[in-house]
């Protein structure tokens, strides 16, 4: 009887942690009893401590997508989610104050988004690599809170040297002959 018990639980664990990662609610995971905050705690919390200082640097645009237009180039931010939860990327790239020209056109630099640029121009930014090369970056929120993302996000993009190595240049079709 108490062989069953156990199956039924250790069942119910894992359809729990399943549940966290296929709507990313904030159920428990594994055995540690950490609660993984929502999608929507991470919006929350990005859109009320990150969004706010971003604009008073200049930033403008709808959440996930902005830019800051400059005297020579625009910046571009993307926040991206992971597609099975638990965590983020931001991903940053440069366009020239033209704007974009892509495969499938123009893209206006008051439009551009970091996801117009070709990947060999933009870059991952988080605070722990998925990648043994260090380049696949991201911001878990599987195992803290929501604000404790927020400000990892934040001192991350406060942080100008981001941008030293992020060219506006550069084709978006690189490998067309």
């Amino acid at each position: 009887m108490s062989g069953s018990l156990n199956r039924n639980c250790r069942l119910k664990l894992l359809m729990c942690s399943y549940s966290a990662f296929s709507v990313g609610a904030a159920l428990p995971i594994g055995l540690k009893g950490v609660e993984m905050a929502s999608r929507q705690e991470i919006n929350a919390a990005i859109k009320s401590n990150v969004l706010s200082k971003l604009r008073n640097q200049g930033f403008s645009g709808s959440f996930p997508h902005l830019r800051r237009i400059g005297d020579e180039v625009v910046d571009l931010v993307t926040f991206q989610f992971d597609r099975h939860g638990g965590a983020l990327t931001i991903e940053i790239a440069k366009c020239s104050l033209s704007g974009i020209d892509g495969p499938l056109g123009h893209t206006p630099a008051k439009n551009a988004t970091a996801h117009h640029r070709h990947p060999i121009y933009r870059k991952r930014l988080g605070d722990h690599s998925r990648s043994s090369g260090g380049s696949d970056n991201w911001f878990s929120y599987a195992d803290r809170g929501a604000a404790s993302v927020a400000d990892a996000i934040l001192t991350r993009l406060l942080d100008d040297s981001i941008w030293n190595d992020v060219s506006p240049d550069g084709s978006e079709t690189p490998y067309r002959k």
